[in-house]
């Protein structure tokens, strides 16, 4: 009997795009802390809505 290939599974870890819309003072805020701390815009992002789930939305993994 013939298996059939594995579905891929996607790691958590694999970036993917996300788009979102800011207010223009956000979106300044975020261009002006990723520069501060030299590092990418969806870093900052990123970090935010960890801790963000961590604390609002604990079970969520």
């Amino acid at each position: 009997m013939p298996v059939s290939p594995a579905v891929p599974v996607k790691d958590d870890s694999t970036q993917e795009p996300f788009s979102c819309t800011l207010s223009r003072g956000m979106k300044r805020r975020l261009k002006k802390a990723s520069a501060d701390e030299d590092r990418k815009q969806y870093m900052l992002v990123e970090q935010a809505l960890e801790e963000y789930l961590a604390k609002h939305h604990p079970n969520i993994r």
